[in-house]
């Protein structure tokens, strides 16, 4: 009557393939309308590919109440990945989580409002692998030249080093319902820390590759999420459910590998939008390019042809993630028949657009008109520097 035990041991074996056969043809086709590889102009590019893994999973949990009031679990798995090396291919992971529900106190009984109380408070450690073959050299199948077999040496190096990556957190939060369930609050606070992700980091190509695959950095996240559901109506045959749910994260880049402060996540470029980076002390996202180059009092400095000027070195102008997220949801249920709308969003975040850039650079879009500028010129605000003057 005072205690309740749970216990669950268990065992998993997880085994994945994935293969890919893609063949296209060369410099057309010979027979028009005939999609066949044999009726390829040139020598048709063939491509195969083959990957599989497995992982072994051992994992308990043991859950104790207390007057069906107070609970703690906890849980405890270990993972065996065959794409990590065999002396570190074993990762274990625990968690600890609590529960004090505390409208069950006999304090809380003779009253209406609060329907449902309960205080939660978790911490835990996950563990993850990564893709197969990334440990030793491979040599990837090219296509045959002339009956004969190619394969090709890989620009990035593989570890045999690897560890797992490793993230840590903790959570803290509430849910609560008042007058009979009608008015429902949720909301948690958390914290994660990743370290050692494995990162292929850039290295001089006078090596004779181009990147290298290492476990470096550190990133956090914190943020808070709160759920609301209002029941303005319930009969016995019409029920009206209002959600309305908030969301925000905020996300730092602690660290990264030793002596490398930038990490590339796309390419980018001057001509085609900023480079994507995570870089240590700014969020992860950040979108990176030259920025107008400014004098000491904030004015845009252009040169005497009048072409604004740029920084010689690249500057964080913006970032893709939000600020916050949010959502609102209605549902109407009549006799068996549910409706529902929903309505989600984001605040903040930057854009990069690259069709407005190049509407502007050909003159197609509205704003290369305005005030007749074609015909009458623009005169832009700024300071007039010499190039080799300093701002």
């Amino acid at each position: 009557d005072q205690v309740s035990l749970d216990g669950l041991v268990a065992g998993k074996v997880r085994y994945e393939t994935y293969e890919q056969n893609l063949g296209s043809t060369s410099n057309g086709l010979a027979a028009p309308g005939v999609f066949t590889l044999q009726n390829s102009i040139g020598r048709p590019s063939v491509n195969e590919t083959f990957e599989e893994n497995m992982v072994y999973s051992t994992y308990g949990s043991v859950n104790v109440g207390y007057q069906n009031m107070v609970y703690l679990e906890g849980t405890l798995r270990n993972d065996w990945s065959s794409t990590l090396p065999a002396e570190n291919n074993s990762y274990l992971y625990p968690s600890v989580s609590a529960n004090f529900i505390f409208s069950s106190l006999e304090a809380l009984q003779d009253q209406s409002i609060l329907s449902f109380g309960k205080v939660r408070a978790s911490w835990a450690r996950v563990g993850s692998d990564t893709n197969p073959y990334r440990l030793g050299v491979t040599y990837p199948g090219n296509t045959p030249f002339q009956g004969q077999a190619l394969q090709q040496v890989q620009r990035s190096a593989n570890n045999p080093e690897l560890q797992p990556e490793i993230t840590t957190g903790i959570e803290f939060g509430t849910d609560l319902r008042f007058f009979n369930d009608r008015v429902n609050l949720s909301t948690t606070y958390y914290r994660d820390v990743t370290r050692d992700q494995i990162l292929a980091v850039d290295v001089s190509s006078a090596s004779g590759i181009n990147s290298s695959l290492i476990n470096a950095g550190e990133v956090s996240n914190r943020g808070l999420e709160a759920s609301l559901t209002v029941t303005p109506v319930l009969t016995e045959e019409l029920q009206w459910d209002v959600t309305a749910n908030f969301n925000k994260n905020v996300n730092k880049v602690v660290e990264l590998a030793e002596g490398l402060e930038t990490y590339n996540l796309s390419a980018g470029g001057v001509i085609f939008g900023p480079q994507i980076q995570a870089r240590e002390g700014e969020a992860y996202g950040a979108m990176v390019q030259p920025s107008l180059r400014r004098d000491t009092n904030g004015d845009v400095v252009f040169s005497q042809t009048g072409v604004p000027q740029t920084t010689s070195d690249p500057q964080v102008v913006g970032n893709f993630q939000p600020d916050w997220t949010g959502g609102l949801s209605t549902t109407f249920s009549y006799k068996g028949l549910t409706l529902s709308a929903l309505i989600d969003g984001q605040m903040g975040g930057d854009v990069y657009s690259l069709s407005n850039k190049f509407g502007t650079y050909s003159g197609l879009l509205e704003s290369t008109v305005t005030n007749n500028q074609r015909e009458t010129g623009v005169i832009p605000e700024g300071v007039v520097v010499p190039s080799d003057a300093e701002p």
